[in-house]
């Protein structure tokens, strides 16, 4: 059941919401407020980065409407994405956060910015719409500013209009326990097939709205585009949707049906079901076969991504010589305490003969769920 979230009662506790909110978007516990008021924030007020993206987002947050003020404009929009241009490190995408409404006025802005690459990087717009239906899909945030609605209401659909960015796809897919059954592996490869799908179906067939739903063991794709099977872009040389396509079909079972709309439905495989929220999962690691901090670091997201997003503990095995276990260890655990969720444990460990066990163990050791130790 959809809520309708009264907004923060002033603009200082919307920004709050706007950072807890992109923070666990973004699985990113180093995404920061930008100073403080008074001070030059080049006009971000949060910045940070997705966990699978090595680039920076920053975020302006706007209280608008009748608690606020007036309603955002394409003005303000251009105001702050010149002055989001000084900010350093360099944005590669700029978004405006506010408590108005959804406007399509605006969303075509953002939309015709990003294409034109007026400024050098995507411009987006959250409405206060848009906020709210990540928000009561998340228990943290609401507990944090709405306690007194006793449970959050996950949300299993999303419609999305032809003026909005990838983002709200991302947003979607980032749910807590929304595809519970399903790991990180495969959850990128349903949520690349999604942007393709609705880049077709917005850019080539007309489609003026793009959803997903999820029905117990099944993900549907709509669009209210010209009648295309998505299957076929298996048949197309040169088209960026056919790799993604084929490693859906590896993953799900997939059939489409038009009735007036495009329907797709994706049909997920016993394989990739977990049987309960306790189960373990281990990542060997060999120093041996790793050459420095950047390598280590790029192993262990792509192991992370076939860890099914409710396990509860992660078992990492840390072995090898001494001299390339202290940078690959320092790397693995680093990386570990950004990509890992919240409710999940880690547990690490470390080599008999790594003579700087003491002083990882020592520097680690307040963070919770996290457990060093050292091998028999």
């Amino acid at each position: 059941m959809r809520l309708n979230l009264p907004h923060p009662s002033n603009w200082s506790d919307f920004q709050d919401l706007c950072f807890l909110l992109w923070k666990e978007m973004w699985r990113d516990p180093n995404a920061h407020h930008n100073g403080r008021n008074g001070q030059s924030q080049n006009g971000v007020d949060i910045w940070g980065k997705d966990v699978f993206d090595p680039d920076y987002t920053g975020i302006q947050c706007k209280g608008k409407n009748e608690n606020y003020g007036s309603q955002l404009t394409t003005d303000e929009i251009d105001n702050e994405c010149k002055k989001a241009v000084s900010f350093q490190p360099s944005l590669k995408s700029f978004i405006m956060a506010t408590t108005s409404p959804r406007d399509v006025a605006v969303q075509r802005h953002c939309r015709i910015l990003t294409k034109n690459c007026t400024y050098p990087f995507r411009v987006d717009t959250w409405s206060w719409d848009d906020i709210e239906d990540e928000v009561q899909s998340r228990p943290t945030i609401m507990d944090r500013f709405y306690p007194e609605i006793k449970t959050a209401s996950l949300l299993t659909e999303i419609q999305i209009p032809i003026f909005a960015s990838a983002d709200r796809l991302h947003a979607f897919f980032s749910r807590p326990g929304l595809f519970c059954r399903l790991n990180a592996l495969a959850i990128n490869i349903l949520r690349d097939l999604a942007y393709e799908i609705a880049i077709n179906a917005f850019e080539h067939g007309g489609a003026r709205s793009f959803g997903i739903k999820v029905e117990n063991s099944k993900i549907v794709f709509t669009d209210n585009g010209v009648p295309f099977d998505p299957i076929k872009l298996l048949e197309i040389e040169g088209n960026g949707g056919k790799a993604t396509m084929k490693y859906a079909t590896e993953l799900f079972g997939i059939s489409y049906k038009y009735k007036e709309q495009n329907i797709l439905e994706l049909e997920l495989p016993e394989h990739l079901s977990i049987s309960n929220g306790e189960s373990n999962h281990t990542i060997h690691f060999d120093a041996n076969q790793i050459f420095g901090r950047g390598q280590a670091e790029r192993y262990i997201l792509s192991e992370f991504l076939k860890v099914p997003t409710d396990s509860k503990k992660i078992i990492v095995d840390i072995s090898g010589q001494v001299n390339p276990a202290i940078s690959c260890s320092l790397a693995v655990i680093d990386r570990l305490l950004q990509i890992r969720t919240e409710n999940q444990q880690v547990v690490i460990y470390l080599p008999d003969n790594l003579y700087y066990k003491d002083d990882i163990m020592h520097k680690y050791c307040d963070e919770p769920n996290f457990i060093i130790k050292v091998k028999d």
